[in-house]
Parts: C-alpha cells; sequence; structure tokens
C-alpha cells in the first residue's frame, strides 16, 4: 500500500518564498508510473518556472498560465526514484 501524500518544495504564487507542498499523489492513467523520488536536482527551468514563466532564449517569455499550468507547481524534473513493486 502506497502512502497517501505528494511531498514537495514549491510556490503557491509568484514572488512568494519557497515552501514544503504535501498535496494528494497523482493517479497515473493509461501506461504511465508513479515513481517514488528519492532525489531531485533543480535546474534553471525550475526557477523561472518559480518566478511564473518559462524562458526559451527568446526575446518574450512564455507566462506558464498560457500552458495550462497553476500553482502550487513541485520544483525539480531531474529525478531519482524507485517504482514500486
Amino acid at each position: 500500500m502506497r502512502e497517501e501524500r505528494h511531498e514537495g518544495l514549491g510556490r503557491r504564487r509568484r514572488g512568494n518564498p519557497l515552501q514544503e507542498i504535501d498535496q494528494p499523489p497523482p493517479e497515473p492513467q493509461g501506461t504511465p508510473v508513479l515513481v517514488e523520488v528519492t532525489h531531485c536536482g533543480v535546474c534553471h527551468s525550475d526557477v523561472r518556472f518559480c518566478e511564473g514563466f518559462l524562458d526559451l532564449s527568446e526575446p518574450e517569455k512564455t507566462r506558464i498560465s498560457v500552458m495550462g499550468l497553476k500553482p502550487p507547481l513541485t520544483l525539480g524534473h531531474e529525478i531519482v526514484g524507485k517504482s514500486p513493486p
């Protein structure tokens, strides 16, 4: 039986400090699997997402809201983890 929590660091609003985010775990649909993250790196794109935009090195930055993303967002996408047995 898996834990019924999903913890991470993120911001609930742009400009706010990082805080712990504890929310229900996602429910995989189709072929994706749920992975227990044991380690995670945060890179520049995570920092930009935290600031509310995606920087693709173009003259204008893309707001994450136009991509359908809303806070709170859990930072980190460079992960190491394990799948359930």
